[in-house]
């Protein structure tokens, strides 16, 4: 074998690594486009009680009850995981809504969220003390308890649904462009004949199958951005999908913030929305439309 041959294979060689490697680093794309508005919500001017409770987690969980709750009222508790609480509260600041939000911000990557919420007695204590400051301090009684998450704040979701107890008593989940699980074998592509990891979705699965029978509601939007090392939002749905047997359907609508729907799958109290977008602002669009998809819970 000539030195001429051996050159050229590991050049062929070390090409194909780099390709290799440079397809598993998009995480998201790092494009910048202007096509969509990418509008943003900031409700820092929305009147309300604002405190924190910090006996919970590393982290206070902020708490805001907006002005138009009163004594004796009966609100929805919305408890969001992962965001700027500016832009979660937005969706308590609509007078026709009942919402009181506490908004928990535990960090970056999903095991951040996921970790402490699997400690023994955590869940009943987040529970338990925000229903107590809102039931003994401002006399405002729990009725619905939502669960909503950004992006990686899913890890603390997955913890909920897989405690029975919790399970059951989440009346709605919200996931915005946040549900993700390991490829088998190791960051081994779908095209490269590698499989999703389903017991990581298996909570959400199952909370989906509630959802679809009209015990519970379950809203999962997603963007078009392929990580690469780890399966995509979209790879989650379309599993999610295939296991409750049903179908995406194509669609050309507009969204919030300057969104725009690309899939629809909806059954009983089921929604998975699909929206183009492969860049930071794309994904950041789903936490800014919280307000608008969180009313997919109330129906």
């Amino acid at each position: 074998m000539s030195k001429a041959y051996i050159f050229l294979l590991l050049i062929f060689c070390l090409t194909a690594c780099l390709e290799k490697n440079k397809q598993l680093s998009q995480n998201p794309s790092p494009m910048e486009e202007h096509i969509r508005a990418h509008k943003r919500v900031d409700g820092s001017e929305c009147n309300g009680i604002r405190f924190k409770l910090e006996d919970v987690f590393s982290t206070p969980i902020e708490i805001y009850i907006p002005n138009h709750l009163t004594k004796n009222d009966t609100a929805t508790l919305v408890i969001h995981f992962h965001g700027n609480a500016k832009v979660t509260e937005w969706a308590a600041c609509d007078p026709k809504k009942k919402y009181v939000v506490a908004t928990v911000n535990l960090g970056s990557g999903s095991s951040r969220y996921e970790k402490p919420l699997v400690v023994e007695g955590v869940i009943d204590n987040m529970f338990q003390r925000t229903q107590q400051v809102l039931t003994k301090e401002y006399e405002i009684s729990v009725g619905n308890l939502l669960i909503t998450s950004f992006s990686a704040g899913y890890g603390a979701v997955r913890a909920l649904l897989s405690n029975p107890a919790s399970f059951e008593k989440i009346d709605g989940v919200l996931l915005l462009d946040g549900l993700h699980t390991d490829y088998v074998p190791d960051k081994q592509l779908l095209s490269k004949g590698g499989k999703l990891n389903g017991d990581k979705l298996q909570p959400f699965l199952s909370f989906a199958r509630r959802a679809v029978a009209g015990d519970k509601r379950f809203v999962f939007t997603h963007s078009s951005i392929f990580p690469g090392t780890y399966a995509s939002t979209t790879e989650c749905a379309d599993h999610l999908i295939n296991e409750l047997g049903l179908k995406r359907a194509s669609v050309i609508e507009k969204g919030p913030v300057g969104m725009q729907q690309v899939g629809n799958t909806q059954q009983g109290g089921m929604y998975i929305m699909a929206f183009a977008g492969n860049t930071a602002p794309d994904h950041v669009d789903h936490l800014h439309g919280l307000a608008d998809f969180i009313q997919l819970l109330d129906k």
